[in-house]
């Protein structure tokens, strides 16, 4: 009985076809496309939501005025639509019970409806939603100026929210680019260590001896 020999590559043979794939994958760079993209689309919605999130006046008024105004948010705010400008302002809740308003530290200014709006007065407690009677009195423009009133919202909140989509967008970018630069590394690396094998097999080992049983 004759014992085959054992199949081998001859030594001009080569390992197989191309190169093993190279870790890590290609994927990798759509990740960081993808998160370079997210990135910019949440700082848009941010941004914009800074924006548009700072409610202008819901109700407007002349000096002398009294008008009942309903919000829907919290705290109220009293804006005039010129500066500088002095006014007596008074407000009360549904039940007569008068609301503490003082005046704001720094400029906050709004525009709604083609009109500049200045925060004038804001209360001291953001009071809670509900209907409230609200009277002013301009005391140095000869009773031309307008008042508007809305919630208790800061115009330095939006500041804050714009400052964030900024930090979202540079974050985002950065970790994208972190992602792509060791991806591009890593691959080269792994490249290199592909092409400083030998692409061919050496000699082969003798063959076993046949034997006769």
């Amino acid at each position: 009985m004759t014992t085959p020999q054992p199949p081998y590559q001859p030594y001009d043979a080569p390992h197989g076809a191309g190169h093993p794939d190279v870790k890590p994958s290609k994927t990798l760079y759509g990740v960081a496309i993808g998160v370079f993209v997210l990135a910019l689309v949440g700082a848009a919605l941010v941004g914009a939501n800074a924006v548009t999130g700072f409610p202008g006046p819901v109700a407007e008024l002349t000096s002398g005025e009294q008008q009942q105004v309903t919000l829907d948010e919290e705290g109220l705010t009293i804006f005039v639509d010129r500066t500088p400008a002095n006014g007596r302002c008074q407000a009360t809740d549904d039940g007569g019970t008068p609301v503490e308003l003082g005046p704001t530290k720094g400029t906050e200014s709004v525009t709604a409806s083609g009109t500049e709006w200045h925060v004038l007065l804001r209360s001291a407690e953001p009071v809670p939603p509900g209907t409230y009677t609200v009277t002013c009195v301009a005391e140095d423009t000869a009773g031309a100026a307008r008042f508007g009133v809305g919630p208790h919202a800061s115009v330095f909140g939006a500041v804050a929210m714009i400052f964030g989509a900024f930090g979202v967008a540079l974050l985002g970018s950065l970790i994208a680019v972190i992602i792509g630069l060791v991806t591009f590394f890593r691959r080269r690396s792994a490249l290199r260590k592909i092409q400083q094998q030998p692409l061919w097999g050496g000699y082969p080992p003798y063959p076993p001896q046949s034997f006769t049983g």
